[in-house]
């Protein structure tokens, strides 16, 4: 017999009765692109919760009309999503028996890998590419572990800290990291990042790149010989990020 895990009734989790005892209707939670919804076991409520989340993507986005653009539902993903008592969603593992979320061990391991390789002792320099997908890592992680967002701020400070030298040096050494924050300040405002991007186009070979920092907007683009690499104040880290069990 499997191993379930009792639900406690709270604010956010009412359970799927109202006070008068009959069925709610399933609550659904729109992510970006993606409609998550879960239920108890019973076949009609798993119907009629898919039918509804169909019958609202249509209504908000046009009744299906093949013949002139594609369907906004993604069928495929639709049938390979399995009603399961544990699933994978948004690169999260939800087990609904032990009623917890956690992050796949293989996305954990090869962060851990990722940490060793390119953050490890011998770290002299970093590149916002690398500094970008750190952090979008230990983010994701965090969903699972929530523990860990509270050791990312002391990652943030540090790698804006980096940031803001390297963009130091630059003002001081490149005449054409001058002339592109230049370029950038003297924009029109664009909504769909169009100037920024025709800006970034024209500027010299090895001459762009540009980033965002989580706590400081700053901008660091790559010496003239073309490297991209930022001198670091060493950025600390979890030496294990884990999800709960």
């Amino acid at each position: 017999m499997p191993h379930f895990t009792p639900a406690i009734k709270d604010a956010l989790n009412p359970g799927v009765h109202n006070y008068t005892g009959k069925p709610v209707p399933t609550p659904h939670g729109i992510y970006v692109d993606d409609d998550i919804y879960l239920d108890v076991a019973d076949t009609r409520r798993f119907e009629q919760a898919i039918a509804a989340s169909i019958e609202a993507i249509f209504i908000l986005l046009g009744e299906s009309n093949t013949a002139l653009r594609q369907d906004p539902i993604s069928w495929d993903k639709l049938h390979e999503l399995l009603v399961a008592p544990t699933n994978r969603i948004l690169g999260l593992v939800l087990d609904l028996r032990k009623l917890t979320v956690s992050t796949p061990p293989e996305f954990i391991s090869a962060t851990i890998t990722r940490l060793g390789s390119t953050w490890g002792p011998h770290c002299r320099t970093f590149k916002v590419r690398e500094a970008k997908e750190l952090a979008g890592k230990l983010n994701h992680i965090a969903f699972g572990a929530p523990w860990l967002k509270y050791l990312l701020g002391n990652i943030y400070t540090s790698l804006a800290g980096a940031l803001r030298l390297n963009k130091s040096r630059l003002v001081r050494t490149s005449k054409a990291f001058r002339m592109a924050l230049r370029a950038v300040r003297l924009a029109p405002p664009s909504t769909d990042g169009d100037a920024q991007r025709r800006t970034t186009q024209e500027l010299p070979r090895g001459q762009s790149t540009a980033a965002r920092s989580p706590t400081t907007s700053v901008a660091t683009s790559a010496t003239t010989s073309g490297s991209s690499n930022t001198r670091c104040p060493r950025p600390t880290y979890p030496r294990h990020a884990q999800s709960p069990t």
